[in-house]
């Protein structure tokens, strides 16, 4: 009842802004930014949540701007927009619109390619992320997951889903 709730975000004012979903913690050893804060590093402002899509980034990205302009964008979306026979259309729509934002705002802009697994195939986008001329992270390649649902020996967690890394695949994608 007596109580103050507070909110502090020093993110803000850092050169570079990333954007992920589960595939961002900085506790788990099973996720790659956990190795950014492990080895010191903290130029960054990671805005990761479990479940988004690429639209509900897109909107978090639009609503921190008008605070403050990264230099850098890097966005490693796309996991949660599924391809099937084609592009997700959803995704490409919000690239396009983030390519727009980041033109406007003269901020560059990092895409990175998402491993396929079991659950979700990301061939179609990562086939326009290597395409499209932007600078990129070639993470579907350091965990084997091009067009390949089996990641190379160890690096894809076991169990019913298998979406996310293990340690050995964290540490790959970092």
């Amino acid at each position: 009842k007596d109580c103050i709730l507070s909110y502090y975000a020093n993110g803000w004012n850092k050169p570079i802004w990333l954007f992920g979903d589960s595939y961002f913690n900085c506790t788990s050893s099973a996720r790659w930014t956990s190795y950014l804060t492990k080895n010191g590093h903290d130029n960054y402002m990671l805005n990761g949540y479990v479940g988004r899509n690429s639209a509900a980034a897109l909107l978090s990205l639009k609503t921190e701007l008008q605070y403050a302009t990264p230099k850098e964008i890097i966005w490693c979306m796309g996991m949660n927009d599924a391809d099937n026979e084609e592009i997700n259309k959803s995704w490409i729509e919000t690239i396009d619109e983030l390519i727009e934002i980041c033109k406007s705002n003269n901020i560059i802009l990092v895409l990175a390619t998402i491993p396929t697994c079991p659950a979700f195939n990301n061939d179609y986008k990562n086939e326009y992320v290597k395409n499209s001329g932007y600078r990129y992270i070639d993470f579907a390649q350091s965990v084997g997951a091009y067009e390949n649902i089996e990641w190379y020996s160890g690096m894809l967690e076991d169990g019913e889903q298998r979406i996310h890394p293990t340690p050995s695949g964290a540490l790959a994608l970092y």
